[in-house]
């Protein structure tokens, strides 16, 4: 049989469902429990970078909403442990998988190795110093953020959660790819497309602009506060992926790990700049 045969016989690539994309960032990303037949292929968890900002802004509604319960407490006596409890959420329902890049990136660069030594050290079991204070940091930086944000400005809660996810899409755009082949992080890497970017690009910003106009609808926001908190928001994006940059240089390409660093980053960044932004 010829070759140009063969090849008509090859069986065709599975089309990509349509829904499977928001589903897979939905798995990924938090602990809804998502279950499919089949199995996204790595073409849907490229697609589902696109989908990435939904998922944290899902998250980020869903704080928001322990947030208010925390507010109706009758006795108010018990803001400490109300914190404690949104803070064990925020990092619960992202399944934790973030932080586990930012300790990670953390041990590669203080190890002073660069390339392949250095991703060595990123997959070793376990968590060196260094990495221990860096989830220590970026713990207490959403702590502050919790623990300092005024009541009525309370629809800023979900912001870190929506642009730090969008930092993920973008950041799934740098090259070369530097994990291990055939990775589960190469999938979502190798397989996103600039659609993908801009989709979530387009995501975020709606997202945003849905709480903005529900801030400024109830008269709780002024206009000028939305269009400073928009500008933290991106700044907080733009941070986290340059932060992404320094590890890169040193491993010689992007992983799913340097990913997690850069979304830790910008989700601090994002909040604590709120912070700053309103608490005066």
């Amino acid at each position: 049989m010829s070759p140009s045969k063969r090849a008509n016989k090859a069986p065709a690539a599975a089309a990509v469902r349509w829904w499977a994309p928001p589903l897979a960032a939905l798995q990924f990303l938090t602990r809804v429990p998502v279950r499919f037949r089949r199995a996204p292929d790595r073409a849907e968890l490229g697609r589902s970078t696109g989908w990435f900002p939904l998922a944290g802004l899902l998250a980020g509604l869903l704080l928001l909403g322990l947030d208010w319960l925390a507010l109706k407490d009758p006795w108010q006596d018990h803001e400490a442990a109300w914190m404690f409890l949104l803070l064990l959420f925020w990092t619960w329902f992202a399944g934790s998988l973030h932080l586990d890049g930012l300790a990670d990136t953390a041990d590669g660069l203080a190890s002073g190795l660069r390339g392949r030594p250095m991703l060595k050290v990123m997959h070793q079991g376990s968590t060196g110093a260094f990495g221990v204070m860096a989830l220590m940091l970026s713990l207490l930086g959403k702590w502050t953020f919790l623990a300092c944000l005024p009541n009525q400005w309370c629809w800023f809660l979900p912001l870190p959660l929506l642009f730090s996810r969008l930092g993920m899409s973008l950041a799934c755009g740098l090259r070369p790819y530097a994990g291990e082949p055939g990775s589960l992080s190469g999938a979502f890497i190798l397989q996103s497309r600039r659609a993908d970017r801009i989709k979530a690009s387009a995501l975020a910003l709606l997202g945003f602009g849905a709480l903005a106009f529900w801030a400024w609808h109830t008269h709780q926001v002024p206009g000028l506060k939305v269009w400073m908190a928009l500008l933290v928001c991106l700044t907080g994006t733009a941070l986290g992926l340059v932060a992404t940059l320094v590890p890169l240089r040193r491993l010689g390409g992007v992983s799913g790990d340097l990913i997690g660093f850069g979304h830790e980053v910008a989700e601090v960044s994002t909040a604590l700049g709120l912070v700053f932004l309103l608490a005066r």
